[in-house]
Parts: C-alpha cells; structure tokens; sequence
C-alpha cells in the first residue's frame, strides 16, 4: 500500500504535533526528576536536619575559636552566635 506524500500544510502539522510531543516528555522528565528529589529529601530529612544543625553550630564553634586565637577578643556578636548555635 503505497501512500502519498503530505501535503505541505499537512507535513507542517505534522512537525508541529511532534514538537508538541517532544516539548512535554521534556517537560514530564523534568517534573519526574523534581518529583524524585523531592521524595529523597523528604525520606532523608530526619538525617539531614541533625546534620545541618550540628554543621552550623561546628563552623560557628570553629569561627569563634579561630577569632578570640588569633589575637583579638571575642566580641558580643561571637558569643550571641555561639550560643544560638548551641
């Protein structure tokens, strides 16, 4: 069974819809993948906000340390964060 070809205006129709196509399985990839981040964070989170936390309080800890050793005092602003941190 032999076919004719499309007509132009049918051809032009026929690349539009396979754009179409093309432009949501791109779309539907890219909310698939956040859709998936999403579910890891949210089966991670009970290990990933500890770990943020003591992270925060560790560099704050650290930066007050590497402050008051390195010659001047340990301003008001380094405690208030150290004990925010804590």
């Amino acid at each position: 069974m032999n076919f004719p070809p499309p007509t132009p205006e049918q051809a032009r129709v026929i690349w539009l819809a396979v754009t179409a196509l093309a432009g949501a399985v791109i779309v539907a990839i890219l909310a698939g993948i956040i859709w998936g981040f999403g579910q890891v964070l949210r089966l991670l989170s009970p290990v990933l906000w500890p770990l943020a936390v003591a992270e925060f309080s560790l560099t704050c800890l650290i930066r007050s340390w590497m402050s008051s050793s390195a010659g001047r005092a340990a301003t008001a602003g380094d405690h208030l964060r150290v004990a925010l941190a804590a």
